[in-house]
């Protein structure tokens, strides 16, 4: 007993010492055992078990195809003023006209001329070499931009 009064401190320093030492090891396998299960859980969410699609019922698709093959024309807008009401327009004297007889509906198409995209060959010359250059003119009427419906000069050469 008196060896214990002596070396208490001792001894429960030892214990302490065990006890970490434990737990050290504790430690060092359960962080094994949580990786083998953190590996586990991203195997099983980055590839999970799929189950085999089973055959689609598409039996109502195919029947609102088919009743689309045929669509029913309803007319709202001329002949039904409930849904489509009638705007109306004052005149210059005052009077009040209905809309369709005036604007951009009452514009009617009186001359048609075709717009056409023409291809020429303009001149043809022989270089240094011995091979034909072409000059070839585009015009495209159709154009969208008044810049572009001006006659083009292209140059080209055969190969």
């Amino acid at each position: 007993m008196d060896f214990l009064k002596k070396h208490y401190e001792k001894v429960l320093l030892g214990v302490v010492l065990v006890g970490l030492a434990v737990a050290v090891a504790f430690l060092y396998l359960k962080s094994a055992s949580e990786q083998e299960e953190l590996e586990a859980k991203s195997t099983l969410l980055l590839r999970p078990k799929v189950p085999p699609l089973t055959n689609l019922n598409l039996t109502v698709p195919e029947g609102s195809l088919k009743r689309l093959a045929a669509p029913a024309f309803i007319d709202f807008a001329s002949t039904n003023k409930v849904f489509n009401p009638m705007p109306w327009l004052k005149a210059a004297d005052n009077r009040l006209i209905r809309s369709d007889k005036a604007g951009p509906t009452a514009a009617s198409v009186t001359n048609t001329t075709p717009l056409y995209l023409r291809i020429t060959l303009d001149s043809v010359s022989l270089s240094a070499d011995g091979t034909a250059k072409y000059v070839i003119g585009v015009q495209k009427e159709a154009s969208a931009k008044p810049s572009d419906r001006s006659k083009r000069q292209y140059y080209c050469k055969l190969n």
